[in-house]
């Protein structure tokens, strides 16, 4: 037990303690820290159901329980305690807290008139509420009206509560002068910001009026054009004629809400996955749609201006890695391109900042520096970017007049993207690449790289290019993708096991004919024929669309007459989607994979249709 309870103990005795001790303005006092000279502290006891019932010390012989009785009149005695910090200086027996029985309390008014009954209220209020929360205000020859302290809990053990848990005063003081510094330090002014707008020139006013303008301009802008870019790259859907597009683009939301972190300030993405389905499902418009959904994204969210979206079909990209010079051209040019569409402030310098780069291997011994365009390198507000740009072109040019260093180019040229994009202002970098089995190449050491070693797995430095930023891969080849994202020796980067597979698979529940049969024979009588059901799609948007076609060229069958000019139109039109069906279902070992539908044709003769569901 602390000293404060102990000396309130001494001074009333165990048997009849104070039911807790307040300061003036009603606060419970529970610690002896917050008792000074000069303050003024009251008993309050506990109550019994009448009055009379109050002993000479002030205390009362009552039952706590009373307060909750309807029929009782709790009775609530307030005493005033005096500190008497004279006699505790001089050794006195007197207590440091000592009970006047006949002083006044802090309305101004003895014991005896402090005695407050709670009387029941009409029948249609709440009787507890009364009880609990009605209060009368007493005076005495004129003095000011004061409210009663809140009653407490009648069952409320004081003794174990101030163990448990220990009250902290509010110090309304500070915090006004708290508010005070602040008010002090930064002042309200409401017209500032007009004050200052009147104050402007007009071409400045004009140029504030018009920025949303002008903001939502670079916004269309930067779609607009990145949407050319990924019609460039081949991934660019068309929404308006694809089939079950509305399922698409809702999974692709989905996705994103599912990976993107958002806070006050900005909004980022956090991502390491793989589309995948089977060949021909549509892996490539997926990965189109969700590129389109990035972008929407990034623009709501603000980030567009802080994240660089790096976006290539790598079917295209690899394409003449052999030559070396060539394709560090084509790769340059494809950054500086979503460089031009992505950061519209730097439009004027971008092309020659490219140029200066391309320049890199066209000349005949290592250039000292890079050739940036004069008016990017003498501007005060472009000096950091100068000086980055000229590590990097210098970093690049010592490598590649450097006949052993082959590894050191291609790491620097699938790093170039992160490292541009980090120049010029952008804080986070996005990776979406398509094909991405077709980086599982190997490069012989060619011009200018003749005393390197062979690089056996171009796909490891691809991986270690982007480990560290989000990206999604799309692929033609789903076991190519495994093999390249998995270990291939003690050097290899492991992607797999951190990956994130978005498949294509049951995206399609339900669909038109799907409880329908397909019995398909064909010109070979020595082929057996082939029975399809609707589950054969996969839920497969693409190809639920195909079986549709096919089921609804059978209903136009069925309705014309057989022997007729328009039933053999009919006819042949019902085999060739039977024909394009089976050219997205089933993959052939032999021949080219890029074969057109007719170097692939498997002689279907006729289709029989049945209902599985009668």
């Amino acid at each position: 037990m602390n000293t404060f309870k102990r000396t309130i103990q001494k001074a009333f005795g165990e048997a009849n303690p104070p039911r807790s001790i307040q300061n003036e303005i009603g606060e419970t006092i529970s610690d002896i820290r917050d008792v000074t000279a000069g303050i003024k502290l009251f008993a309050v006891f506990k109550s019994g159901k009448n009055g009379d019932s109050l002993t000479q010390s002030g205390s009362i012989v009552s039952d706590a329980e009373s307060v909750s009785s309807m029929q009782s009149q709790p009775v609530t005695m307030y005493n005033e305690i005096s500190i008497d910090d004279s006699a505790s200086n001089a050794g006195s027996n007197i207590s440091d807290v000592k009970y006047q029985s006949g002083a006044k309390n802090l309305f101004g008014v003895s014991p005896e008139k402090a005695i407050r009954l709670n009387s029941p209220k009409k029948e249609n209020e709440d009787c507890n509420q009364s009880m609990l929360s009605e209060s009368t205000s007493y005076s005495d020859d004129g003095a000011d009206q004061h409210p009663l302290p809140e009653n407490e809990d009648p069952d409320y053990d004081e003794e174990v509560g101030a163990e448990e848990e220990e009250e902290v005063a509010y110090d309304e003081k500070n915090v006004k002068s708290s508010s005070d510094l602040i008010t002090s330090c930064i002042p309200v002014e409401e017209n500032v910001v007009a004050e200052a707008y009147s104050q402007l020139i007009p071409e400045s006013k004009l140029m504030l009026d018009e920025i949303f303008v002008l903001e939502d301009e670079q916004k269309v802008r930067f779609f607009n054009e990145m949407m050319k870019i990924l019609d460039e790259q081949g991934f660019n859907p068309n929404i308006a004629n694809l089939s079950n597009a509305d399922l698409l683009i809702s999974k692709a939301k989905c996705y994103l809400s599912q990976h993107r972190i958002t806070n006050p300030i900005n909004s980022s993405y956090m991502f390491h996955s793989a589309i995948v389905g089977p060949p021909k499902s549509g892996k490539s418009t997926f990965l189109g749609i969700l590129t389109q959904q990035i972008l929407y994204d990034m623009i709501i969210t603000n980030s567009w201006k802080k994240t660089f979206l790096f976006v290539a079909d790598l079917d295209k990209l690899m394409s003449g890695y052999q030559d070396i010079q060539s394709f560090y051209h084509l790769f340059v040019h494809h950054i500086f391109t979503l460089l031009m569409a992505q950061l519209p402030s730097m439009i004027q310098y971008l092309p020659k900042v490219e140029q200066a780069f391309l320049s890199i291997t066209s000349m005949s011994s290592r250039m000292e520096s890079l050739p940036l365009p004069r008016k990017l390198t003498q501007s005060l507000e472009h000096r950091k970017l100068s000086a980055e740009l000229q590590s990097i072109g210098s970093s690049l040019a010592a490598i590649w007049f450097d006949p052993s260093s082959l590894n050191q180019w291609i790491t620097s040229l699938v790093m170039l993207p992160s490292i541009l994009a980090r120049a010029f202002g952008f804080h986070d970098c996005i990776f979406v690449l398509d094909h991405f089995e077709s980086c599982s190449v190997s490069m012989e050491p060619l011009y200018p790289f003749e005393d390197s070693q062979p690089i056996m797995f171009v796909h490891e430095f691809w991986k270690y290019a982007i480990q560290s930023y989000p990206f999604i891969l799309s692929t033609g080849d789903e076991n190519a993708l495994t093999d390249s994202l998995t270990i291939v020796d003690e050097t290899s980067i492991d992607l797999l096991s951190d990956i994130e597979f978005i498949s294509l698979l049951d995206l399609v529940e339900e669909f038109p004919y799907d409880d329908m049969e397909l019995n398909i024979d064909f010109e070979d009588e020595n082929q057996v024929s082939l029975k399809l059901v609707g589950s054969s799609c996969g839920g497969i948007p693409i190809f639920t669309k195909q079986w549709e076609k096919i089921n609804k060229s059978i209903d136009r069958i069925e309705g014309i007459e057989e022997g007729t000019e328009e039933y053999e139109e009919a006819l042949c039109e019902m085999i060739s989607e039977t024909e394009t069906l089976l050219f997205l279902l089933i993959q052939r070992e032999q021949g080219d994979p890029n074969d057109s539908i007719e170097d692939q044709r498997f002689g279907v003769y006729n289709v029989h249709r049945r209902c599985l569901s009668k």
